[in-house]
């Protein structure tokens, strides 16, 4: 699955109008996130641990990038 699916369901879940839909569209928008800065990290070669390390492991990479635009 492509993580940039989940992008497109977080839109629609935003536009649906109750909170549920609108922490579920957060979820799904930030999990899109997620598996696109793994896929960016992976494809410059570096290996993205599995399991609960891998949210710090991206975080900590982006962040120390040098890039703060």
């Amino acid at each position: 699955m492509n993580g940039r699916d989940f992008l497109t369901l977080a839109q629609t879940l935003a536009t649906s109008g109750t909170e549920a839909a609108w922490r579920s569209a957060i979820s799904r928008a930030y999990y899109a996130a997620f598996h696109v800065a793994r896929e960016l990290l992976e494809d410059l070669r570096f290996i993205v641990p599995r399991g609960d390390q891998a949210h710090a492991y991206l975080w900590l990479r982006l962040y120390n990038c040098g890039d703060h635009t």
